[in-house]
């Protein structure tokens, strides 16, 4: 309780300047639904408009008031999000990889996904990180759907899968657990499978050596 408390005194003490109206509280139950019974909520948010803004700055926290989002949205009803959203979880034994990837001591919380909605819907570039910092996955949305590159890394930081989406839907080559296999799509209809011999990768990576 004393950690919310003081979570609430410095952000509302640092938002508070400028805004042209009140801040608001709202809170979710276990669905993360809205609800006025603040006894089943799970978590909340708070959001204001800074003065001369059109957008509604948002802040979630869990039940504990750990930051769970950040972002922005074009309503006061904060159902059109509009602008860059960061989203924040626990370190822990599932998402390191059972303590294979290195972690700043004591370093409780981090950044597991940014990216940006354009009135509502997905735009540009979004990506997901492990705890380090490291990109775990980085993929292209246009108007809400798949489109474009992408990419997946293990934790080591290198690249295990990728591929290209049009409209939502795989198309082209894509390359499976670093090379060894490659999958080609046809509207999102896999079409056919190859999957490389050692031999075959050994040369590729001796070109690209010598490249």
């Amino acid at each position: 309780m004393k950690r919310l408390l003081i979570l609430l005194f410095v952000f509302l003490g640092y938002t508070s300047i400028g805004y042209s109206q009140v801040l608001k509280k709202i809170y979710f139950d276990a669905k993360d639904q809205l609800t006025n019974d603040s006894t089943q909520a799970v978590s909340y948010a708070i959001y204001g408009r800074v003065s001369g803004d059109e957008k509604y700055v948002v802040k979630k926290f869990d039940a504990d008031g750990y930051l769970m989002l950040t972002g922005a949205f074009m309503d006061d009803s904060l159902k059109i999000a509009d602008g860059k959203f960061v989203f924040y979880d626990w370190v822990s034994d599932v998402n390191t990889l059972d303590g294979t990837i290195p972690v700043q001591q004591g370093k409780e919380r981090f950044v597991t996904i940014t990216g940006n909605y354009v009135k509502g819907l997905k735009q540009g570039t979004w990506v997901s990180f492990y705890p380090d910092g490291k990109a775990k996955n980085v993929v292209n949305f246009k108007d809400d759907l798949f489109d474009g590159e992408f990419k997946s890394f293990n934790a080591k930081g290198v690249l295990t899968d990728s591929g290209l989406y049009s409209k939502g839907k795989k198309n082209g080559p894509w390359l499976r657990s670093g090379g060894k296999q490659v999958d080609t799509y046809e509207n999102d209809k896999l079409i056919s499978t190859v999957k490389k011999s050692r031999k075959e990768l050994q040369a590729e990576e001796l070109k690209a050596g010598k490249g």
